[in-house]
């Protein structure tokens, strides 16, 4: 049975979700020896990180934020917000 499987080790520990070479080379051949098995015998997939999506140019006068994670509320991470708040109190738009 053939299945992809995320290497969440190697995202935490060695790069390999940011650096394509730590992915596709060295957790490869970390791979290969941990399984015993030839480096060719062992594909390793490298998915880049998602870069911020552009920023809303409309409606004009409005405000927007972008996080890509927020301890402190319960906000969406990893999409454009509207500062619904911010332009109506704040002056932000």
């Amino acid at each position: 049975r053939n299945v992809w499987i995320r290497d969440n080790w190697g995202e935490a520990n060695a790069r390999s979700g940011t650096d394509r070479n730590a992915c596709e080379q060295t957790r490869r051949g970390g791979f290969a020896a941990w399984c015993g098995l030839p480096f060719t015998a062992v594909t390793m997939q490298f998915n880049a990180p998602q870069t911020t999506p552009s920023a809303p140019t409309s409606p004009a006068g409005s405000c927007y934020f972008y996080v890509t994670s927020c301890p402190q509320a319960a906000i969406t991470p990893n999409i454009w917000i509207r500062d619904n708040w911010g332009e109506a109190n704040a002056r932000s738009g």
